[in-house]
């Protein structure tokens, strides 16, 4: 499930997964679980990004600048990871489910 971002007024796709998780860790050089800090978490939210569209035209310092600029969009990131940490894992299923509730 993909979620819209506004950052400087635009709207951007934002997509958490594997391939978030993936390329966070080859950015940062390490396994997920080893990095828990503001710079791994702020790189997954750069990753989600990327990883909902490749084509993501700003870079790691203007998404910095972005979030610095306008609280809403770090707001927005964590609302869309929570939800989708939420699902994440869930058989497709009860994920369904839920959506009928």
């Amino acid at each position: 499930m993909k979620h819209m971002i506004t950052i400087n007024g635009k709207e951007h796709p934002f997509r958490y997964g594997y391939g978030a998780l993936m390329l966070a860790e080859e950015i940062l050089g390490k396994p997920w679980g080893e990095l828990q800090n503001l710079r791994a978490n702020m790189v997954l939210m750069f990753c989600c990004l990327i990883n909902a569209d490749a084509d993501f035209p700003l870079d790691f310092e203007q998404l910095l600048d972005a979030c610095d600029e306008d609280a809403a969009v770090m707001q927005q990131m964590g609302a869309a990871l929570s939800e989708q940490l939420s699902r994440w894992g869930k058989p497709k299923a009860d994920a369904d489910d839920k959506k009928k509730e």
